[in-house]
């Protein structure tokens, strides 16, 4: 896991508007997980690595707004992202 990567990617989402805006579409229903968001932006972490992290790391407000409905559990499986 690029664990450097995802950490400047949550410390670059906590100060940028539009980044936190694509966060919240990633997330959403259907959306296409945090990975997407972070390649676009230059950074390299997979949608599960994102999902690993965030499970122990201790969240921000603004992560804990992100994640309200929950990381999914069924990353890549039936075609679903997360």
């Amino acid at each position: 896991m690029s664990t450097k990567s995802f950490d400047e990617f949550r410390r670059a989402v906590a100060t940028n508007d539009v980044l936190q805006d694509a966060c919240r579409q990633a997330l959403a229903p259907g959306g296409a997980g945090l990975a997407s968001v972070g390649e676009a932006h230059g950074f390299d972490f997979t949608n599960e690595e994102a999902k690993a992290a965030m499970e122990d790391a201790e969240l921000s407000e603004l992560e804990l707004e992100l994640v309200a409905g929950g990381i999914p559990t069924d990353c890549g499986q039936s075609g679903t992202h997360c």
